[in-house]
């Protein structure tokens, strides 16, 4: 009896409950070790992770649970990107039944409690990874020792513990994708059809439940996967193909895949079908727009080995670049191709280079057809490298029973030896430069040391014959060396983008403001994009927002002029305001009550208009409203009907005495009296002389909230004549401003002489 064979018996003799209790003693151990710090440390800034955590999923997430705590599906998102569809945005796991019940259990809708359930959920998917993944390698027949390896190599390698405090859906759908295979093989090597169409049926929900996590692009991946995963498991040689029973298993296992694909789109559709119609009017739909945000990666092949050897990856350890599990895991996947299963070594060895070939982008040929294919634009395509991290894991774990395969003669010894100590010593030569490349991630010479002890033991079992207690070293090595990292890595991760906020007003619970008006900025976080969505903390409306997926018109009317048709993830309130004038024109509202239209296109974003009373409409018909030409329309933002109020000018005009900044600028700004708008629509009008051109900025602050907001830029000329520069006012009450120049020479001078609200044409 061969030792596999007797390594099998085994297998079926343990009961079940052995391999779970070793499975779930080993994950929460690690998970503990690893992550205990940071939770023991009850800092709710650590829990809020890094940037996507706190600035996109925490609150969306939030949202979700004050609508669903309110009786209502939240259909509609009306607090970004001046109202968005919500359920219909996959990202926000509206329909991802884990997803809900954690919302269903929270006890109150306070932002605190979404991300303490955020923390929770990610944890319980992450435990779910390590037992999927280990069963799905005790399933191809690994040892325990292999399977362990397999588990903690890809429940904690870089490439999971990367997404941990940052993309909750990431780690959820990686969670999904070894049960996937799991029954994907028990589907294909079943001994009866019955048994087959039962793990078919399975897998099809199950995949159906995946595709709910909200990720199209990572769907992806894993349906390519799962294609491939039965091509290669099932390819038979010309002679069997000849066989009439070997043809009819290869039409069941084609059946069964197309029942899968199909059971699982059909569990989805209550996500899928908005969701399509979504995205056909947003900017990640091909033929509308630019891709701004696209990546590819043109990588030397000393590059890419870096990025798949080294821990935290050859980019910049914070970013979307490609890592793996570390260098101990890298070494052993090298011995997968001694092991006697060769069609499951190679399986998984082909998979690992397709999905690598996808991470690298379209440059590349699977890449390119993958961008190809995909119903929407691919961005960041090293995110499939997630999924990668769990084919080297599975190498691994075919490398670590590999070394203890008994072959045949010395020279095969001798082969084997050679196959992974030489390019091991190579690896480890290069590791010891690449471990500390960047200033900020620091470590100890300990991640160079374990991996070193990995590639000895590699050495030892490769020439000599061992007992399968030394086996048991790997995962533990495989564990030191992702926890040797951890503890500088995750550390680093968090404080790159901590979150800004006043970590005790997430303790609070709101209610949804019946307010009619957006604010440019949020009251103490005046620092631009990071902040857009964290408005829905207090569940309030931004003109912007910060989300993978929007109406690309909704963004197009109201980003800055020449930013029309790309692809951003934000919009930035202030740039409206700065740029636009359609922010504090009507963008600053949710909606109005107009008296009169126009049929005709709205005027250009530097154009004013009396937003107060008319709106712009096409091909219109049939209205009850007045019609009105546009041409005749006054060429300000309020209309004939206001009056004006002069502000009166401390000594009758402000002068500004702009001091030199460097040999071709000079700067100046000053305080302009207050003065009060109830929150009515209205118009500030400054007239001005200049010594020579340059611009304008001008913030406004509500002395009574703090709440600051932002006027149009204007471009100043040197001119003696008086010009009037008109401002559309933000909604706020007691308004204090600030009028900064930079003009375009060493020195210079401004002069208000004027100050109105609104004042004559």
């Amino acid at each position: 009896m061969s030792r596999e064979q007797r390594e099998a018996m085994r297998h079926s003799e343990r009961p079940l409950w052995y391999s779970w209790s070793i499975i779930l003693g080993v994950t929460l151990s690690c998970a503990a070790l690893t992550y205990a710090p940071f939770i023991l440390a009850g800092n709710p800034r650590t829990l809020a992770g890094y940037y996507d955590r706190w600035a996109y999923f925490m609150p969306m997430t939030c949202f979700l649970d004050y609508c669903l705590h309110h009786g209502e599906f939240p259909l509609w998102n009306p607090l970004t990107f001046c109202g968005a569809p919500f359920a219909a945005n996959p990202q926000v796991s509206a329909f991802y039944p884990p997803n809900l019940l954690r919302s269903l259990l929270t006890p109150a809708p306070t932002p605190l409690n979404a991300l303490t359930g955020l923390a929770c959920l990610t944890a319980a998917h992450l435990i779910f990874a390590s037992v999927a993944a280990f069963f799905c390698a005790r399933a191809h027949r690994l040892s325990l020792a292999a399977s362990l390896t397999v588990a903690i190599a890809y429940t904690f390698g870089a490439a999971m513990t990367r997404r941990v405090p940052d993309l909750a859906s990431f780690v959820s759908m990686a969670a999904w994708l070894p049960l996937l295979l799991l029954l994907l093989q028990r589907t294909l090597h079943a001994d009866y059809a019955w048994r087959a169409w039962r793990f078919a049926t399975l897998c099809g929900l199950l995949f159906g439940i995946s595709i709910l996590v909200g990720f199209p692009q990572l769907t992806l991946y894993v349906t390519v996967i799962m294609l491939c995963y039965v091509v290669l498991q099932s390819a038979p040689s010309p002679r069997l193909w000849r066989r009439p029973n070997e043809r009819s298993l290869l039409y069941r296992r084609a059946a069964a895949l197309a029942w899968i694909f199909s059971l699982g789109l059909l569990v989805a559709a209550p996500m899928l079908l908005p969701t399509i119609e979504y995205s056909s009017l947003a900017p990640r739909a091909k033929g509308i727009g630019e891709m701004f945000d696209a990546d590819t990666y043109s990588l030397s092949p000393l590059y890419l080995l870096r990025g798949l050897v080294t821990y935290p990856g050859v980019t910049y350890p914070g970013s979307c670049g490609i890592r793996m599990a570390g260098t101990g895991a890298f070494l052993l996947a090298a011995a997968a191709l001694f092991h006697p299963r060769r069609r499951d070594a190679v399986t998984f060895i082909i998979l690992f280079l397709i999905v690598l070939d996808c991470s690298l982008g379209e440059d590349y040929p699977i890449g390119h057809v993958i961008a190809w294919l995909a119903p929407f634009k691919v961005v960041v395509p090293a995110r499939a490298s997630l999924f990668d991290c769990f084919m080297l894991a599975m190498l691994a774990g075919f490398g670590v029973d590999a070394l203890r395969n008994h072959l045949q003669s010395r020279l095969h010894h001798l082969l084997r030896l050679l196959w992974v100590t030489v390019p091991g010593l190579l690896v480890m030569a290069l590791l010891w430069d690449w471990a500390n490349t960047n200033p900020n991630l620091t470590v100890s010479r300990i991640t160079w040391a374990i991996p070193a002890v990995t590639l000895s033991l590699i050495f030892v079992c490769a020439w000599f014959r061992t007992g399968r207690a030394v086996s048991w070293v790997f995962p533990v090595l495989i564990f030191a060396e992702t926890l040797a990292w951890n503890t500088r890595y995750l550390p680093y991760l968090i404080n790159i983008y901590p979150f800004p906020g006043d970590v005790a007003a997430l303790q609070e619970e709101h209610q949804l403001s019946p307010a009619n008006t957006r604010p440019a900025t949020l009251d103490g976080l005046d620092n631009a994009w990071l902040c857009e969505n964290l408005g829905m903390l207090t569940l309030s409306s931004s003109m912007g927002g910060y989300d993978p997926l929007y109406i690309a018109s909704v963004r197009d009317a109201a980003c800055p002029p020449g930013f029309e048709g790309r692809y951003t993830r934000e919009l930035i309130s202030r740039d409206i305001a700065h740029k636009n004038q359609r922010g504090n024109l009507f963008l600053k509202r949710r909606f109005w009550l107009a008296r009169q239209y126009a049929d005709a296109p709205w005027p250009d974003k530097e154009s004013l208009f009396p937003s107060a009373t008319t709106v712009f409409l096409s091909n219109a018909s049939d209205l009850s409203v007045p019609r009105v030409d546009s041409a005749t329309l006054p060429k300000r933002s309020v209309s004939e009907m206001a009056t004006e109020t002069p502000i009166a000018l401390p000594d009758g005009r402000i002068e500004l005495h702009a001091s030199q900044t460097s040999e071709t600028q000079s700067k100046a700004s000053a305080k302009l009296p207050v003065f009060q708008i109830g929150r009515h629509h209205s118009a500030l009008c400054l007239t001005y002389t200049s010594s020579c051109s340059g611009t304008a900025r001008i913030t406004f602050r509500d002395t009574e909230s703090g709440q600051v907001a932002f006027g149009k830029d204007y471009v100043l000329r040197e001119t003696s004549a008086p010009v009037t520069l008109e401002y559309p006012l933000p909604d706020l009450s007691q308004v204090e401003t600030v009028f900064a120049v930079t003009l375009d020479k060493p020195s210079g001078d401004v002069s208000i002489s004027n100050m109105a609200l609104p004042p004559t044409p």
